[in-house]
């Protein structure tokens, strides 16, 4: 009965099967955005790009930062000779308004200089590369220029206002964000120190973690260390509760869709069942 049902009555069955179909949808977007919500809590706090870095150091006190008299201490400490490299950064959140609406974006500064040959579309110092370094001080990410929509905007920031002016758009997957050149962004600001360094750790990183963080309780104990694996653990932490909120309500939707589904099948079946009894004694076929 069903079966014929469905046959005679097409756009009814595409409405009770796009009912589940995007139920369904909702659960798999729901878990993909809530990974990407993750991914994006990390790369905040790590800062983009920082896929080869293996711990963080920041101050307590993010209006203090980092020193430049503190990345000398560490760079001529003869115990931390296991950092092969540190990398400074600045970072912070600016406001974008595009008319509509006013948005958050990650601003940040990076040494192009020095780490031109981890960007596919900066490089240019590398020997082995082919590619044309882009004259440009300022870079955005591809999400944030499919929001804008212009290459040339301004942003506040503690509530000045600057000018972007043809940035050139990163080939980037996923993330809001403005980058800038070290020299550059220290002159539009006028900042000192750096919000955070990430650092590059030999072989043995376990054991060399623990005595580098000895050694800089010993130099400045206001400095915190973290690990890769201890910001994406606290980044879960945070968003499991998220996460599993959104998993629970899109679950919900898809038990809600199939039941409506087969109840509105079961109802038209039952409804009918006794008239197509008194059918089938007549002899009417199947």
């Amino acid at each position: 009965f069903l079966s014929e049902r469905f046959r005679t009555h097409k756009v009814k069955t595409i409405f009770s099967l796009l009912g589940v179909i995007l139920s369904v949808a909702l659960f798999v977007t729901t878990t993909f955005n809530g990974e990407r919500a993750e991914k994006t809590l990390v790369d905040f706090s790590l800062g983009y790009f920082a896929d080869k870095f293996h711990a963080k150091l920041k101050n307590q006190n993010d209006r203090i930062g980092i020193t430049d008299e503190l990345i000398e201490k560490i760079f001529y400490n003869k115990d931390l000779r296991f950092i092969d490299s540190i990398h400074n950064r600045i970072q912070k959140s600016v406001l974008i308004s595009d008319g509509n609406e006013t948005i958050s974006v990650v601003y940040q500064r990076i040494d192009f200089s020095k780490e031109a040959c981890d960007f596919k579309d900066l490089i240019g110092n590398c020997p082995d590369s082919n590619c044309e370094k882009k004259n440009s001080n300022t870079f955005i990410s591809q999400a944030l220029f499919l929001k804008m929509g212009s290459r040339s905007f301004d942003f506040l920031f503690e509530g000045k206002k600057y000018s972007v002016k043809d940035a050139e758009v990163l080939n980037s997957d996923g993330g809001i964000f403005i980058l800038e050149d070290l020299s550059y962004a220290k002159e539009r600001f006028g900042l000192a120190n750096y919000s955070f360094l990430l650092l590059v750790i030999s072989d043995n990183e376990t054991k060399n973690l623990i005595t580098l963080k000895s050694i800089l309780s010993e130099i400045d104990n206001s400095i915190i260390i973290e690990t890769v694996e201890e910001i994406k653990s606290r980044a879960a932490n945070v968003l499991k509760s998220f996460h599993l909120n959104l998993i629970i309500i899109s679950m919900i939707s898809v038990l809600i869709a199939f039941f409506m589904v087969s109840n509105t099948m079961s109802g038209i079946f039952i409804n009918r069942k006794r008239k197509l009894g008194i059918l089938r004694c007549l002899g009417t076929s199947r």
